[in-house]
């Protein structure tokens, strides 16, 4: 009798939890129902808004409104994440970034990097890169033409003698390197995020966020004599010169200037 009793208590609390009143005609067995209820949920969600020097609200001058959408490591509401990089670096930093536009005719050029894609787990083929929209006085921008930069040959580079550039400016950077006898050896990283090549070889791309600090170059890859060096700096280099390393995290054991 126990079992019953406990059975018919959960028959009474299943029955009024979908609303079925006293007055409703119970039918043995199963048959289909519906319910209806309306869910409110608060959401918030975080975010930094720069307002250029200048700027009024309720004037007639228009401003272009640049979104920056951060990527999977700045998650979270830790809103210091986001000015790691890109434009809220920039603020940060103390610096500006105006924006003036001709209204008669302007050409708008925005340089994106592709960070790769992952190569692992259940989010392979799930992850979105780019940009999602740019704006102009309220207007989505559609008539854009997307090219890649040639980085498979860059032999038609043309250099000028080495000058500071101002930060964040990408550029092209070369140096020579005379050596008498080949080894595998490192190139410290020469800046802060780039592609080196040497001889035409790509090393790969460095990033000074780690875990390294210097790309591997294999002996094969070097030759006696004159050795060229090229560089793709997207913030700035480090300094005027590079260095070869022997082991990670050792002295230089070779120094020339770009």
């Amino acid at each position: 009798m126990a079992i019953s009793e406990k059975l018919l208590v959960v028959l009474v609390v299943f029955v009024s939890w979908f609303g079925v009143g006293m007055n409703d005609k119970i039918l043995a067995g199963q048959a289909e129902k519906s319910l209806t209820k309306v869910v409110e949920t608060k959401v918030e969600g975080k975010y930094l808004l720069y307002l250029p020097a200048g700027y009024e609200k309720g004037s007639e001058k228009k401003w272009p409104l640049v979104m920056f959408l951060h990527g999977a490591g700045e998650r979270g509401d830790d809103l210091n994440l986001v000015k790691i990089h890109g434009p809220a670096e920039m603020v940060e930093k103390g610096k500006e970034f105006p924006v003036q536009i001709d209204k008669s005719e302007a050409v708008l050029d925005i340089l994106l990097e592709n960070l790769g894609y992952i190569n692992f787990g259940p989010a392979i083929g799930n992850e979105c890169k780019g940009i999602a929209g740019i704006m102009i006085d309220n207007q989505y921008q559609n008539t854009f033409e997307c090219r890649s930069l040639p980085m498979q040959d860059i032999s038609g580079l043309k250099f000028e003698p080495f000058r500071k550039l101002p930060e964040n400016t990408p550029s092209f950077h070369r140096a020579f390197l005379e050596i008498g006898e080949t080894a595998d050896s490192f190139l410290r990283f020469p800046g802060r995020k780039g592609i080196a090549w040497i001889n035409g070889f790509c090393l790969g791309r460095y990033w000074d966020i780690g875990p390294g600090d210097a790309l591997y170059v294999p002996a094969p890859v070097l030759k006696k004599g004159k050795n060229e060096i090229i560089v793709f700096e997207l913030y700035g280099l480090a300094g005027d010169h590079f260095e070869f390393l022997s082991e990670r995290h050792f002295e230089a054991l070779v120094s020339s200037p770009f």
